[in-house]
């Protein structure tokens, strides 16, 4: 506590009607005020320290809204990849039915051929076998064909392009 301070409340503690004394409360008020005064414009004028603060906050501004951007893109790319993850599974199901289904296709045919080569047999005897062949011979390749077709994307990796090591790299993430 300084002497002025000190003198202050000294000052506070007399007597209200002493004229002096209010005086010098008065005086002991006003040099406050005036130094609090003082001290708000010197912080209004210290340019440096404004500049500071203001950088300050407007890095930290920039560093929220690049944080929020960075984390409205990660969750609308794990959206789009989930997305993606689901219409090629539900693309292959399919692809995988159709095969079946042209599969079973192909051997029915192939099954109603053989019936009708036994209808004939009576005819011709000699061309049961041949007939029989062919048709066995045709269903064979309508189902390998099928067969390669759907399971293309299952050569091995040793024949793969670096372009198809890459997309099966991406598929794995």
């Amino acid at each position: 506590m300084t002497a002025n301070q000190a003198g202050a409340q000294s000052y506070e503690r007399s007597e209200p009607h002493d004229a002096n004394a209010a005086q010098r409360n008065q005086i002991a008020q006003t040099r406050a005020d005036l130094g609090n005064t003082l001290t708000e414009l010197a912080a209004r004028t210290d340019v440096k320290a404004r500049t500071r603060q203001a950088v300050s906050q407007a890095r930290d501004r920039a560093k929220n809204q690049l944080r929020e951007r960075a984390q409205s893109a990660t969750t609308r790319t794990r959206q789009a990849v989930a997305q993606a993850r689901h219409r090629a599974k539900n693309e292959l199901q399919e692809r995988a039915q159709f095969a079946t289904m042209r599969t079973q296709e192909a051997a029915s045919s192939g099954a109603s051929s053989a019936r009708d080569l036994r209808e004939r047999a009576g005819r011709t005897p000699a061309s049961i076998p041949v007939g029989g062949a062919v048709a066995a011979l045709a269903a064979l390749g309508i189902y390998a064909v099928l067969r390669r077709r759907s399971r293309s994307h299952r050569t091995a990796p040793s024949r793969w392009t670096p372009r198809t090591r890459a997309r099966a790299q991406e598929w794995r993430r």
